[in-house]
């Protein structure tokens, strides 16, 4: 009962302390938002994306694409809330480093570790993605139509 109570007090407080109202004997300024508004907007750093290249150059089994899709969420989450971008994949060095080359990866792998009757436990995220690619607007379409039938075939689906 006592962390119900310490919560809702830290929460009133949190509250209280986010009203914008000027105590009564100070002049009133104009809002922050309209200086942030008129202020020129700061240039967006460039992305470090070798954290990805690693994870991806290292990346084996399921798991470790897993570790490489965790990096590409930290640096796609900080890179569109900085470009103001609803959809992440739609930046070219995202989309390079964080589909097209997680995509590429699998598959090599599907196809390598696939035997007759067989299929690598990627065989399927693979096609799935080789799939989504193929099937876009994307300047890699085509390559990606071949490695999705690759991949079916070495795995069989």
């Amino acid at each position: 009962m006592k962390t119900i109570s310490l919560c809702t007090c830290v929460a009133l407080l949190a509250v209280g302390c986010n009203k914008s109202e000027p105590p009564k004997d100070q002049p009133v300024s104009a809002p922050a938002t309209q200086a942030a508004a008129t202020a020129p907007a700061a240039p967006v750093k460039a992305a470090d994306w070798s954290r990805v290249d690693k994870a991806l150059a290292e990346a084996k089994v399921s798991d470790d694409f897993d570790k490489v899709f965790a990096e590409c969420m930290s640096i796609g989450l900080e890179l569109a809330m900085a470009r103001k971008l609803a959809d992440i994949k739609t930046d070219p060095d995202y989309f390079t480093h964080c589909e097209a080359g997680p995509a590429r990866a699998e598959a090599k792998i599907a196809i390598k570790n696939s035997k007759p009757n067989k299929m690598d436990s990627l065989c399927i995220a693979a096609s799935m993605k080789a799939e989504e690619i193929a099937g876009s607007d994307r300047p890699e379409a085509a390559e990606f139509k071949k490695i999705d039938q690759d991949v079916k075939k070495a795995c069989g689906l």
